[in-house]
């Protein structure tokens, strides 16, 4: 049984590590993007692309945005819904409550930015080959 709720989980706010805040803000003004949640949804897209999370913990210390920044109402579903299953097929930490939703998107965040800004320093930071690298992925 899951104490998720769609309604409740729309109605928290999220944050990643310091080091992902970091590198979020870094990416938003290099990439012209206007808020942190731009951002925050790349990461956690490629965060689910890279498979399972690893087992380390990660700080909580980031700025936190408000789940109605971070996702939409009309999308909210899918992306419990990828994170849910993300965790099933991975066999990662079940995630069957708000805290572990929160937990999974915190660790997600903080490594797509921190794997995001990795890509973003190998494209000499140059945006065109940054977002071709996003599109070629």
């Amino acid at each position: 049984m899951s104490d998720l709720d769609i309604q409740q989980v729309f109605s928290l706010r999220y944050r990643t590590s310091q080091e992902a805040d970091r590198h979020t803000d870094q990416l938003r003004q290099q990439l012209g993007l206007e808020t942190k949640a731009q951002v925050a949804r790349l990461a956690l897209g490629r965060s689910l692309a890279m498979g399972k999370l690893p087992e380390s913990s990660v700080d909580s210390k980031g700025l936190d945005i408000p789940a109605q920044s971070l996702f939409a109402p009309e999308n909210i579903g899918a992306w419990i819904g990828l994170m849910v299953t993300h965790s099933l097929v991975s066999g990662g930490p079940v995630i069957d409550s708000l805290e572990g939703l929160r937990a999974a998107i915190r660790s997600h965040w903080h490594r797509g930015a921190v794997e995001l800004w990795r890509d973003f320093v190998e494209c000499e930071q140059n945006y065109d080959k940054f977002i071709e690298t996003l599109i070629s992925r």
